[in-house]
């Protein structure tokens, strides 16, 4: 989701990410041939993910999303009023390795949570605070 609002932020339209993300949705088997892989430029983000199915790599996941956050809009995309947000196709978020709704307030509690630690471990071990 956070990759498709941002190329949505920079004004990227589905062809343009496309072109970044190119090469991206070929077979795992094309992938895994040698002769194959010297025809893809060598930097390309068809490199992530390349040992899974296209369905569930992340650069392919991030069209199908920038598609959906165009078709939906913003805010029924993140989810807002009570809404679930969007889910990789195929998935319930009702089991374990599903995508799951983000709960923005459960977010900054950890993130609350994870300053007062490092607080605490600072001045346990009587260091400064940043700054």
């Amino acid at each position: 989701m956070i990759d498709a609002l941002v190329a949505d932020l920079y004004g990227l339209d589905g062809d343009q990410l496309g072109w970044i993300l190119r090469d991206c949705d070929h077979p795992t088997g094309r992938l895994a041939d040698a002769r194959h892989r010297r025809g893809l430029d060598p930097k390309g983000f068809w490199r992530v993910d390349r040992t899974r199915p296209p369905g569930e790599r992340h650069t392919v996941l991030t069209l199908a999303a920038l598609g959906e956050l165009r078709r939906a809009g913003a805010a029924a995309f993140v989810g807002e009023d009570g809404g679930d947000g969007w889910r990789p196709p195929g998935r319930t978020g009702e089991g374990p390795g599903d995508a799951r709704r983000i709960d923005p307030a459960r977010g900054w509690a950890d993130c609350a949570e994870h300053a007062r630690r490092r607080a605490r471990i600072r001045a346990l071990a009587e260091l400064s605070a940043p700054r």
